[in-house]
């Protein structure tokens, strides 16, 4: 791609997609735990962005009491 180039990642369809979620439609809390979130591949599920682009409130969002 040529310098300057801008990529737009639609998260929308992203975390829908059949090929890395079984039900891409469904909304199922399971989705997220642990386990399943390790299996992803990078990038199929961004809702604090990525790289140098990051939300700066990504820790503060992700960590829950009930974890140690």
């Amino acid at each position: 791609m040529p310098c300057g180039t801008t990529i737009l990642m639609p998260q929308w369809v992203v975390q829908r997609a059949p090929r890395f979620f079984a039900e891409p439609d469904s909304f199922g809390l399971e989705r997220w735990l642990d386990e399943r979130i390790k299996s992803l591949p990078k990038f199929a599920y961004y809702p604090f962005g990525g790289s140098l682009r990051v939300c700066i409130g990504q820790q503060f969002a992700i960590r829950h009491p009930w974890r140690h």
